[in-house]
């Protein structure tokens, strides 16, 4: 068994990544491979670590400014010294919040989901199961910020969505957003056969997929490209603080 990409490493640093003061990228890098293959020997990850420190560092820099697009609040602080990149973490409520998700069953993970789209003011439920047709959960009537509650049926909008419990470093990949994106249409249609009385041809439609994990950068690139609301778990952990969810 090879090692893995520094992006993946960058993401698994941002999820498992403990340490409350400032150390040494590349004794962090260390720490945690040795976590994450323990097979490895001490010699094989310290090779590893200092000769792809700098591209682990460009990555989290990235993930930086990413989390900074996608509106997420850092939880880690990456530096640049003369002898070389440190880093640390911040023990945020959402860190503690996801923790216990990653712990919890599946079943459980969608029902917080749910409670989100709850507090956002649609009326969900959670579809999951053997025979769920890849789609966990739904809500419809979510209404647009700011809009008063008496509005017409076409401003109103209607959400499917995915929910993966994943543990630290099982990332979603981008076969998963397609397989989601595919299953997704095929219930949009069959919802407007079934209940046309609530969903117009043009009605506002949002795909959700939300994880306690994070995405591979071709998963998350598919995602935005076709307009996906993706959620890493730290993200969903924010929103539901935010929004006053109780776990």
């Amino acid at each position: 068994m090879g090692f893995p990409i520094p992006q993946y490493i960058a993401n698994v640093l941002v999820e498992i990544g403990d340490n409350l003061e400032f150390q040494k990228l590349n004794q962090v890098i260390f720490s945690v491979i040795k976590q994450k293959i323990p097979s490895k020997s001490d010699e094989e990850v310290w090779d590893y670590a200092e000769q792809y420190e700098g591209d682990i560092a460009k990555e989290l820099f990235i993930k930086t400014n990413d989390n900074r697009i996608d509106g997420i609040t850092l939880n880690f602080n990456i530096i640049e010294e003369d002898d070389g990149f440190y880093i640390k973490f911040l023990e945020t409520p959402e860190i503690l919040l996801l923790r216990r998700l990653q712990g919890d069953t599946s079943d459980n993970f969608e029902i917080f989901c749910k409670k989100i789209l709850d507090k956002l003011g649609g009326k969900s439920s959670v579809e999951g199961g053997t025979d769920d047709g890849g789609i966990d959960f739904t809500a419809y009537d979510l209404k647009l910020h700011n809009l008063p509650f008496l509005s017409t049926k076409g401003s109103r909008i209607f959400l499917i969505g995915q929910a993966k419990r994943y543990k630290d470093g099982n990332h979603v990949k981008e076969k998963e957003v397609k397989y989601f994106i595919g299953c997704s249409v095929q219930r949009i249609e069959e919802i407007k056969k079934t209940r046309a009385e609530q969903f117009g041809i043009f009605q506002p439609i949002i795909l959700a997929f939300w994880t306690t994990s994070d995405f591979h950068v071709d998963a998350k690139n598919a995602a935005r490209d076709f307009g996906i609301w993706y959620l890493s778990g730290i993200a969903l952990c924010q929103l539901a603080i935010q929004l006053g969810v109780e776990y």
